[in-house]
């Protein structure tokens, strides 16, 4: 780190919080810190949500898991992304959702089940969202602590002061101001920011990446890895322990059955103008979500290749004297990219790469702060007040428990040994919430029989399922096992015949499989117990503000009662917009070149294989499309979120607000609707 690299991360932060700042005089009521008025556009939603996403733990995950893998991954995210993005279309939760009005999943909970289960099903996303969150601060500031070559401690008054406490307390400080400051506005107009200059940095290094670094440079290196554990050849990747076929087919199951599901991001679901911009900001969101795609998947590619060709000695000799350093294997793993790339990128680059990781984490802990400071209040606390909370009060409070949260992720992080891959820690803390919530979301959303009685029971064993799966991961299956096959040999001796590998070291499942298991057995909980308990329909009208009860503000352009179903079904509304028929048939075509792409490589390849030098020619030539993508759609999302911020400022001077409107549910219907 020079001059040029800390003045360009140091005015990045300072743009950004005078930013957050100029916010402060928009944030007058409930709505306003908790959904940011309910006045977000499709494009200014789908940056914001997307740089929210794409934090820098989703980042170091991302490195971990393609320095691994290498290309294969993204050809089969070339399934997922379409998929994603055929839900997104159709608005599969999201728009229902967002018809109901709730500020947050389990006020949704309470309109459609009950009060009870609201504090319930809250208290399991608040628990689950602050252990998934509790390790994000370590990773960011670790990242900042070897990249930077940050001394592990500094003298302060006298007392010997950790480097790495020190960076997450000053990271997660600046986090906790932006949400303080404004709430979901302040959250959204910086994260939107953020993004639109990140896409721009992204284009930056990877055209210094591709100067540096040869294309014969980088085959020589993938193309050299075990059998099995192809680089290069998705359908060779068996020998790949957690990041094999199996992972993605459950990444595929999830975009349906979790949808919206996770509660980190859950304001951005609340923020929209309508159902009908929800939507569309959930397309765009995926479309979004190639800008940072060759960023994440270069950055290590190019990695493995300065470990594992000779032309690099010199830089992978420094890399691997800084890593050898770190006690932990799995830090080692988690900043193996980040170290390698001090060692050769130029200065001015690296300061830029900073910037990024610093949106990263500020625009990630700001929104995961909001989320689960929000939901902790709204729906673990409030449901127990019988008189409601003055406005200024109301937000007050949610500033304190914002603030308690910022003080739990940074002694977690502090104490924490992981000892799992990023994305398997993910996988196993969102079993907590995640296993029984997507069934019941989908049945309390689309399901007018799907009853209390059977949503408790499938949050109740998804429960049991994560902390069964949580405690087989740390360390206790071995003696669980070993207890077992003494006590009960004939009962061992039939699981051993059900599953052959099964053994008494180590769990026959990683996290991202027991969640798989995990939502069977919860989706199979519900419609068995609410078939079984149901007495009348629930009405779906009324909580989805349809027919008689609909909002006149809130009108989408699929409303219109004359569209064919089948028109419907497929996200194409009455009147849309030239721009929302772009958008979609944009998409769709998206969808059809992929899945093209890949089936028709799964048929070859089942017929006649592929060799792995085709397969280098085929990268070569995904890697410039994408690039070239990656430019156009930095420059459309970037106009498109410009207008709509604009927007955005004019509607919040003049939009009427409801002090009623705070989260309060009685007789299954939003207090400010009476």
């Amino acid at each position: 780190m020079q001059l040029l690299d800390w003045s360009i991360l140091i005015g990045f932060a300072v743009f950004i919080s005078l930013v957050a700042y100029s916010t402060k005089k928009y944030t007058k009521s409930v709505a306003d810190f908790l959904a940011a008025s309910r006045c977000g556009g499709k494009y200014l939603l789908a940056m914001g949500d997307g740089m929210a996403g794409l934090g820098a733990i989703s980042i170091v995950a991302s490195f971990q898991l393609y320095y691994e893998a290498g290309f294969t991954p993204f050809w089969w995210q070339s399934i997922f992304l379409p998929l994603s993005l055929f839900v997104a279309i159709i608005g599969w939760i999201i728009y229902r959702f967002r018809q109901t009005r709730a500020l947050t999943m389990a006020q949704f909970f309470e309109i459609r089940y009950s009060r009870r289960f609201r504090v319930f099903s809250g208290f399991l996303a608040f628990l689950s969202g602050i252990i998934n969150f509790g390790i994000f601060p370590s990773v960011g500031a670790r990242f900042f602590v070897y990249f930077c070559r940050l001394p592990e401690t500094f003298t302060v008054a006298g007392f010997d002061v950790s480097a790495y406490a020190l960076v997450m307390i000053i990271l997660i400080g600046i986090a906790l101001a932006f949400t303080w400051i404004g709430g979901q506005i302040a959250v959204l107009i910086t994260d939107f920011i953020q993004s639109f200059v990140c896409n721009v940095i992204f284009i930056v290094i990877l055209v210094v990446l591709f100067m540096k670094f040869d294309w014969s440079q980088i085959s020589s290196a993938i193309s050299a890895a075990p059998e099995n554990q192809s680089m290069v050849n998705p359908f060779k990747i068996s020998g790949l322990e957690n990041y094999n076929l199996f992972y993605y087919l459950i990444a595929f199951y999830i975009v349906f059955y979790g949808a919206y599901s996770w509660q980190g991001q859950q304001a951005y679901n609340s923020s929209a103008v309508n159902a009908h911009e929800a939507r569309m900001s959930k397309i765009l969101g995926y479309i979004r979500f190639i800008t940072p795609i060759l960023f994440m998947m270069i950055l290590p590619i190019c990695t493995y290749t300065l470990f594992h060709n000779a032309d690099f000695a010199k830089e992978a000799a420094q890399a691997n004297e800084i890593l050898s350093s770190i006690d932990s294997v799995q830090i080692q793993k988690q900043m193996r990219v980040p170290i390698a790339m001090s060692t050769f990128l130029p200065t001015g680059i690296i300061g830029l790469l900073c910037a990024v990781m610093f949106a990263a984490f500020v625009s990630t802990h700001d929104t995961y702060l909001h989320s689960w400071g929000s939901i902790f209040l709204q729906d673990v606390v409030m449901p127990f007040r019988r008189k409601p909370f003055t406005p200024k009060a109301h937000i007050r409070n949610l500033r304190l428990s914002i603030l308690g949260v910022a003080v739990f992720i940074f002694f977690f992080s502090l104490w924490f040994n992981q000892s799992e891959d990023i994305l398997m820690f993910f996988a196993l803390s969102g079993t907590i919430f995640l296993a029984g919530s997507g069934i019941v979301i989908i049945g309390g959303l689309y399901w007018k029989r799907g009853t209390t009685a059977g949503a408790w029971v499938a949050m109740i064993v998804g429960l049991i399922m994560a902390v069964l799966g949580f405690a087989f991961s740390q360390g206790c299956w071995p003696g669980i096992a070993g207890y077992i096959q003494r006590a009960f040999p004939d009962f061992w001796l039939w699981l051993k015949q059900i599953a052959p590998s099964l053994n008494t070291e180590k769990f026959l499942y990683n996290p991202q499989e027991w969640f798989f298991f995990s939502t069977i057995i919860c989706t199979v909980s519900y419609i068995a117990v609410s078939l079984l308990t149901v007495k009348t329909a629930f009405n779906l009208d009324r909580m989805l503000h349809r027919g008689k009860y609909a909002i006149e503000s809130e009108k989408s352009p699929e409303d219109n009662a004359g569209l064919a179903n089948w028109k419907k079904a497929l996200g194409f509304g009455g009147n849309l917009t030239t721009d929302d028929k772009f958008i979609i048939w944009s998409s769709y075509s998206y969808i059809f070149i992929s899945l093209f792409v890949v089936l028709a490589g799964i048929v070859y390849n089942a017929f006649f294989g592929i060799p792995d030098k085709f397969w280098m020619i085929f990268w070569r030539g995904y890697i410039w499309v994408f690039f070239v993508l990656t430019i156009l759609l930095t420059i459309w999302l970037g106009i498109g979120g410009f207008v709509d911020l604009k927007k955005l400022f004019r509607t919040l001077k003049t939009v009427k607000r409801n002090d009623r409107d705070d989260g309060t549910v009685v007789s299954h219907h939003n207090l400010d609707e009476e």
